[in-house]
C-alpha cells in the first residue's frame, strides 16, 4: 500500500512521500510556489498526483481539500483517509461562508464525500454520529482520537510567580461577552489575545478600556502570557464540534488553572475539577466566582494546576502519533475487506 501525505501529521508517517515534496520533485519550483499560494491548484495538483498512490493522507480543512475531495469523489475512488476531520460555519467566519456551507453540504461536499472518504479521525467522541447525520456516511468511517494533552517530557514545569492577572485567548467559538460581564468591576486585570479581525468587537466590549487586548501574538508570547498569569479563561459558546483542545493543552503546559465554559467541544479534554472548572455556557456570575477562589487562593490554584497534570499525563504526543499512524494503515488495511457498497444511514446516496 503507498500513501501520499499532505498535513503536518507527515510526521507521524515518516516513511510516506508529502503532496510538498512530490509536487516539487515532478513539476519544480515555479509549480510549488503557485501550488502555496493557490489552494484550487495545490487542490489539483493532490488529485492529479495522488491518482499514483493507493491513499492519500489529508485534513479536510487543509488548503486545496475541498478541490481535492470533489476531484476524488468525481471519479468515484474511494481513498482519501482524513485527520482532524472538521465542517463548520463559526459565527464569526464570513457571511458567504455561513451562507454557502448549509447549500455546499447536500449538493456537493457530502455526496464527494461519501464516494471519496474512506476514513476520517475526529477529535469528540460524539463526532461520529454528528456526521454521520450531517453528511449520511456511515458512523463507523468516523473514528475518535483524542489529541495529546502534553508533550513527552517527563520534567514538571516549575512553579513561578504568578501576576494578580486573567488570561484568555482564542481565535473560534470564543463567548466574549460572557467573558467582558464577568470581569465587569473585578479587582484583577484581564488580558485578550485574539485575532486581528475581532479586535473592534473586543474594543466595543470593553467601555471602561480597563482590558489589555492584543491581535495575532506569536506563540512564545503566548505561551509567556499564560505563564504569568494566575487564570487562564476559556469562555466558549456551545457547538458540537471540537474547539478549544489545544488552549486547554497550553494551560496545563504552563501549570496555569483553567475555568472553562461546560460545551460539548471541550468533553474529555476540560473535566469540571481534574483538568478545569467548569461553569454552564453564559453563567458569567459563576465564571466571576471560580476566577475570584482562584486568584484568592494560590494553593487551590496550585492544587487544579497539578490535578491537571495528572490528568493529561496519559495523553502524550507520543502516544497519539502512534494512534494516527495505526488508525492510517488499520483504515487502510480494512479497506480491502470492506465492499465500496457498504450499508448506509438512512437518506445517504451515492457510497
Amino acid at each position: 500500500m503507498t500513501f501520499l501525505v499532505d498535513t503536518h501529521y507527515a510526521r507521524y508517517l515518516p516513511d510516506c512521500p508529502t503532496l510538498e515534496s512530490e509536487i516539487r520533485s515532478r513539476y519544480g519550483r515555479t509549480l510549488h510556489a503557485l501550488a502555496r499560494r493557490s489552494a484550487l491548484v495545490r487542490g489539483v495538483l493532490a488529485w492529479w498526483i495522488g491518482r499514483h498512490f493507493d491513499f492519500v493522507v489529508t485534513i479536510n480543512h487543509h488548503p486545496g481539500s475541498f478541490w481535492l475531495i470533489l476531484l476524488t469523489g468525481l471519479t468515484g475512488t474511494r481513498k482519501l483517509i482524513l485527520l482532524e476531520f472538521m465542517i463548520y460555519a463559526d459565527r464569526k467566519d464570513r457571511l458567504l461562508k455561513r451562507l454557502a456551507l448549509p447549500v455546499l453540504i447536500p449538493l456537493l461536499l457530502g455526496p464527494a464525500l461519501r464516494r471519496s472518504m474512506m476514513a476520517a479521525q475526529v477529535m469528540l467522541l460524539e463526532e461520529p454520529a454528528h456526521y454521520a447525520q450531517l453528511l449520511g456516511i456511515p458512523e463507523c468511517r468516523f473514528t475518535p482520537i483524542l489529541l495529546a494533552l502534553r508533550g513527552d517530557e517527563k520534567a514538571e514545569p516549575a512553579e513561578t510567580p504568578r501576576e494578580h492577572l486573567v488570561f484568555s485567548s482564542g481565535r473560534a467559538a470564543c463567548d466574549w461577552p460572557l467573558l467582558f460581564r464577568a470581569a465587569q468591576g473585578a479587582s484583577w486585570k484581564l488580558v485578550i489575545a485574539c485575532p486581528r479581525r475581532e479586535l473592534q468587537t473586543l474594543s466595543n466590549l470593553d467601555r471602561t478600556g480597563a482590558v489589555t487586548v492584543l491581535a495575532d501574538i506569536s506563540p512564545d508570547e503566548h505561551a509567556e502570557w499564560l505563564r504569568r498569569a494566575a487564570v487562564y479563561v476559556l469562555p466558549l459558546y456551545d457547538r458540537p464540534i471540537s474547539s478549544g483542545q489545544l488552549r486547554v493543552r497550553n494551560a496545563i503546559a504552563a501549570g496555569t488553572p483553567t475555568v472553562a465554559t461546560r460545551v460539548r467541544g471541550l468533553q474529555g479534554y476540560a473535566v469540571d475539577g481534574q483538568s478545569a472548572l467548569l461553569v454552564e455556557p453564559g453563567d458569567a456570575a459563576g465564571l466571576r466566582v471560580y476566577i475570584d477562589q482562584l486568584i484568592a487562593n494560590r494553593d487551590r490554584a496550585i492544587a487544579l494546576a497539578n490535578r491537571a497534570r495528572q490528568f493529561a499525563a496519559s495523553r502524550t504526543e507520543s502516544g497519539f502519533a502512534r494512534s494516527i499512524h495505526d488508525f492510517v494503515f488499520q483504515s487502510a488495511a480494512d479497506s480491502r475487506i470492506v465492499p465500496l457498497h457498504e450499508g448506509t444511514i438512512q437518506g445517504s446516496e451515492g457510497i
